[in-house]
């Protein structure tokens, strides 16, 4: 028998209502402790096949029994560790649209089992191999008590959204925003709809929908009952999945969605990069270093995020392009690895938290900071200290950033002459009140427009 002692492990949430059990660290590894209560669940899971069903699927994080031991609980899984966690607000839109896709497959397998899952929050998701989501809560799977149970937190959180974007695609970042802040009801959809009109449109859309609800109804919900019907359900996940795979989501184009392929860096070139300095410069370092949990800022397309990712790295690619993190998922997704990757559609000066209670490590022991500095500081605003602060908070230790002697200019500098602040020897100091080293190690000579500096030794207060 093996036990696991209970001073050596970290639980991973702080809220105690799931009834199935409670999910744990120990060892680099992640567990989920099984209460005495809920042992009768477990052949329903295991036994009749359905785990192994749902992982085989690509819609449940894997998921085995163990010979572990905890005090206090009757059983212990291990479940696949993701390498990050991210927030559903985050995503981009394709892999909001696989989440949900997931969801309704998941529920689906359930139906012949008599279960559902109980809730439909995006929290509930990671992303393995290659980006792609999985369902994590297994205590989720349980007899519903209601024929729609999880259907209105998963329209609030998946489908609704969805259905704005599908719209307009521009109105993603609006429909991030409201994800972030509880999702769409099916009210609120209704009240967009309206307010996205010109005025003049408005009362025909509004008798529009009055026409519609009264001759047309859709069946959003079943009404609550005593006994579940598990047929109208079946029906209302069907034609959810037909609306979602029947989406037209387009993809903006922006700047920065074309931004790798100006520079001439290929996904398919990883093996034999291209022979400019720079970045033949950057993936030396990289290899030198072997990191094992890398963080990409300001990623765009994710040429550098691949090769760490190619390499056994865990990686995190970030970055607030919505078009350019959309071409790094859909790389992704048609990679024939399974890659170590995880992405997400985020403003990189806000800090990394944690969602829903979840304790877990953000932190990277390199975080890449390349082609940003001169945005940062004199697009954005942000001082040197802030971004040497900034570039420590997210590593354990190394940090690989660029430095562009001539500001926003290429051939010279821009603006000219640039501002008294901006040097590499006053970036420098500030990265070195942040980290034990900080030094030049690459020199672009021939057009002296980026510096290559590596930092180790990050110092956290």
């Amino acid at each position: 028998m093996n036990i696991i002692p209970k001073s050596e492990i970290q639980w991973l949430a702080d809220k105690l209502g799931d009834d199935f059990g409670r999910v744990f660290s120990w060892q680099g590894r992640i567990f989920r402790a099984i209460y005495p209560g809920a042992m009768d669940r477990l052949p329903k899971l295991f036994d009749t096949g359905l785990v192994t069903q749902l992982v085989k699927g690509g819609w449940l994080v894997p998921t085995e029994r163990t010979d572990f031991q905890l005090e206090g609980f009757a059983a212990v899984l291990e479940h696949r560790k993701a390498g990050f966690y991210t927030a559903g607000f985050e995503w981009p839109t394709s892999l909001l649209r696989d989440a949900a896709l997931a969801w309704i497959e998941i529920n689906l397998a359930l139906l012949s089992h008599g279960l559902a899952l109980s809730d439909g929050h995006p929290c509930n998701f990671a992303q393995i191999e290659s980006c792609r989501p999985v369902w994590l809560d297994l205590g989720s799977l349980r007899p519903p008590q209601t024929t729609d149970q999880g259907l209105p937190q998963f329209r609030r959180f998946f489908l609704n959204p969805l259905r704005l974007i599908a719209r307009n695609r521009r109105h993603a970042r609006i429909s991030h925003a409201l994800q972030r802040t509880g999702g769409i009801e099916d009210c609120e959809m209704l009240s967009l709809g309206d307010a996205l009109l010109p005025r003049w449109l408005s009362p025909i859309h509004q008798l529009g929908q009055k026409i519609r609800q009264q001759f047309f109804p859709r069946p959003q919900s079943a009404p609550a009952s005593e006994a579940v019907d598990f047929s109208t359900r079946e029906t209302l996940l069907r034609e959810m999945r037909e609306e979602l795979l029947g989406m037209t989501l387009g993809r903006e184009e922006t700047y920065w969605g074309t931004y790798q392929s100006r520079q001439s860096l290929s996904h398919d070139q990883l093996d034999a990069p291209p022979p400019d300095q720079r970045t033949t410069a950057i993936l030396r370092v990289m290899e030198s270093l072997a990191s094992k949990r890398v963080i990409d800022l300001a990623s765009n397309a994710g040429y550098f995020s691949f090769f760490a990712a190619r390499r056994g790295a865990e990686v995190l690619a970030l970055d607030i392009d919505e078009p350019s993190v959309e071409l790094l998922y859909a790389f992704a997704r048609q990679d024939k690895a399974a890659l170590p990757i995880t992405c997400a559609v985020r403003d990189i000066t806000e800090p990394l938290t944690s969602e829903r209670a979840i304790r877990v490590e953000r932190r990277g022991d390199l975080v890449l900071a390349l082609a940003i500095t001169h945005h940062l500081c004199m697009v954005e605003g942000y001082t040197f200290e802030f971004v040497a602060h900034l570039l420590a908070s997210y590593t354990t230790d190394a940090a690989m950033v660029e430095f562009m002697p001539y500001g926003r200019g290429v051939e010279g500098p821009k603006p000219d002459p640039l501002p008294e602040w901006y040097s590499l020897e006053k970036f420098l100091a500030h990265l070195r009140k942040h980290f034990a080293t900080a030094e030049v190690v690459a020199d672009n000579h021939e057009r002296a427009w980026r510096i290559l500096i590596l930092c180790r030794g990050a110092r956290h207060a």
